[in-house]
């Protein structure tokens, strides 16, 4: 729980409800969800969909954090498309591995021969995941201020879907030192309040800064402040 800004995102029902869901969020995944997909069909006209609201595979992502998958019940093979080409399966078969982990930016995607029940798991949430996880009802943003006409879920969901995400940026960014906004908001639809949109901000950043390594720094923001110091030094010699 995030006790410093004026939202939070909450899980809808308490927390984890499935022994699986705790056993990840045990292992240091703070955000959890179980997600199923049907026995990929290669071949559309020789396979019967079990449940047609389920994809049959998960199509090439990645998250801006570290993740996790774990298999309760089938098999999942995950291709890992980056600086080299990698398969693998994890599965619930006995002697079988039946958990990963997925580096931040790792492009993948997975298949499954019997269909897969996994459990998914994240250190940090991103908005992409918030809206994702509030549309299976796994979470949902609560207002700590009790404001009134809050916006609704569907209004958050909507502008979580547009804004763009840099979980290196700030909530009040120095542009003098290079930094970025963590949530470009422009074009996002519809508009937020401001104070939401504030605390939305807020929340990301105090989300996202314990991920990022003790002493990281912006080299964009070196490179703005080394131009400043040269202007006000071609500024002194000028004026000498």
């Amino acid at each position: 729980m995030n006790n410093h800004q004026g939202v939070d995102f909450v899980y809808a029902r308490g927390g984890p409800i499935s022994s699986e869901e705790r056993e990840v969020r045990d292992q240091g995944w703070k955000w959890v969800n179980t997600n199923s997909i049907n026995a990929t069909q290669y071949d559309p006209t020789k396979h019967t969909i079990a449940d047609p609201t389920k994809p049959d595979r998960l199509e090439t992502h990645s998250h801006h954090g570290s993740s996790t998958h774990m298999v309760v019940s089938g098999d999942l093979c995950i291709q890992r498309r980056q600086d080299d080409y990698r398969v693998y399966e994890i599965s619930s078969a006995p002697g079988s591995e039946r958990q990963d982990r997925v580096e931040p930016s790792v492009k993948y995607s997975a298949t499954s021969e019997e269909g897969c029940t996994f459990v998914e798991g994240h250190k940090c949430l991103s908005p992409e995941s918030a809206e994702r996880f509030i549309s299976r009802g796994t979470l949902r943003m609560v207002d700590r201020r009790r404001r009134i006409n809050f916006p609704s879920s569907d209004a958050i969901r909507t502008w979580l879907r547009q804004v763009r995400f840099n979980p290196d940026g700030k909530a009040h960014p120095k542009w003098w030192k290079g930094e970025e906004a963590i949530l470009d908001t422009r074009g996002a639809r519809p508009p937020m309040r401001d104070d939401v949109n504030t605390d939305l901000l807020e929340w990301f950043e105090y989300e996202w800064q314990k991920s990022r390594p003790p002493g990281r720094t912006n080299s964009f923001g070196i490179v703005w402040q080394v131009i400043l110091i040269m202007i006000g030094l071609g500024i002194v010699f000028t004026s000498m």
